[in-house]
């Protein structure tokens, strides 16, 4: 247990460092648990006063690329919104929602060092024809991801290009 407690502490300071120089990190957590499957989140943005971003079945270098580039957005001054909607190539449409499951983002909770959930925005994304995973026809055929919020409400999300 205490080889396994000192390699947590290792990573955890490993993103401090990288937090430190860039700004923001980004966490790859293994999915662990029947049906749970991997995701990534940044950590970092608190510091900007922003929520940190996760994103589930985009993997490795592809999540790192997608959330360091919201995450540079972030610290050049944009903010991101529940219900926000944005749309950039290469990438398909991304929904923002509000993360519900605090607990996925326990490696920021202690790296901030606090017992509070952690603010955080799902990054979800379309299939090739725009549909959102809560859509019955959502196409499962290429890739899952797994929802830490809940489906929004709103019948026209706000779209940023």
């Amino acid at each position: 247990m205490m080889r396994a407690d000192r390699r947590v502490s290792e990573v955890l300071d490993q993103h401090r460092q990288e937090v430190d120089e860039h700004g923001w990190s980004v966490i790859e957590v293994s999915g662990g648990g029947r049906r749970a499957l991997p995701f990534a989140h940044t950590v970092g943005l608190d510091r900007a006063g922003h929520p940190e971003l996760l994103v589930s079945g985009r993997g490795g270098a592809e999540a790192e690329v997608l959330l360091g580039s919201l995450a540079d957005a972030v610290l050049a001054g944009r903010r991101f919104h529940v219900g926000d909607v944005l749309r950039s190539a290469p990438w398909p449409p991304l929904l923002l929602l509000r993360v519900t499951a605090p607990e996925a983002l326990v490696a920021a909770q202690a790296m901030l060092g606090s017992d509070e959930p952690v603010p955080a925005l799902q990054v979800v994304w379309a299939d090739d024809a725009d549909r959102w995973p809560w859509d019955p026809a959502w196409a499962t055929s290429t890739r899952e991801q797994q929802l830490f919020g809940r489906a929004p409400k709103i019948a026209a999300p706000r779209t940023f290009t």
